[in-house]
């Protein structure tokens, strides 16, 4: 399933470069560099969101946990950010080339329309499957924040009910001063 994501790109770029033309992509590239930069305007915004995720309440396996889940979702977000990058300079590689593809690359059977055809579709598919993973990082993130945080929160009420205990314990049981009979409801024989 790793892979897929890389090989499913590689196949929409090979698509792209034999049967997509070129001013598909000049008509698409405007719009892709917006999406693009908000992507990437997102992820951005991500890395300093998630480094504050949880309190200083943990314990060192908490930290560790915790610390290599986040560092595996931050390597997968700034893989997505400089796919964003690449995808970004093919588009303007794109508007940059308009209407200026005649150049054949010398040994090779295709010519720099067909190249950046086929960068624009890579590209273009291999952002799109790698954003779809954003959500399931974020989630999967927030489940072990919930169960760290929830440990946390059970430690916490135990450590009180404790002290509550200790407290308790502390207290005198020696009632002997109490007169016998002291507190005690009596019912009356005859309630009128």
């Amino acid at each position: 399933m790793r892979r897929l994501w890389f090989l499913v790109p590689i196949a929409a770029g090979l698509a792209a470069g034999r049967w997509m033309p070129i001013t598909i992509w000049e008509g698409l590239s405007d719009g892709l560099l917006i999406l693009f930069g908000l992507l990437a305007a997102a992820l951005v915004q991500i890395f300093p969101v998630t480094i504050n995720f949880l309190p200083d309440t943990l314990t060192s396996d908490e930290i560790d946990r915790f610390g290599q889940a986040l560092k595996v979702q931050q390597q997968y977000w700034m893989s997505l950010l400089c796919l964003t990058f690449f995808a970004s300079f093919v588009a303007l590689l794109v508007m940059g080339f308009k209407g200026h593809y005649p150049i054949m690359i010398p040994h090779v059977s295709f010519g720099v329309a067909e190249l950046l055809s086929f960068l624009s579709g890579f590209s273009a598919t291999a952002v799109f499957l790698r954003a779809f993973g954003i959500v399931g990082g974020v989630l999967s993130l927030q489940s072990l924040r919930t169960s760290i945080l929830k440990k946390a929160a059970l430690n916490r009420e135990e450590e009180q009910r404790l002290k509550l205990q200790q407290k308790i314990a502390a207290i005198p049981t020696d009632l002997s001063f109490i007169p016998e009979g002291y507190g005690r409801i009596h019912k009356d024989d005859n309630p009128n």
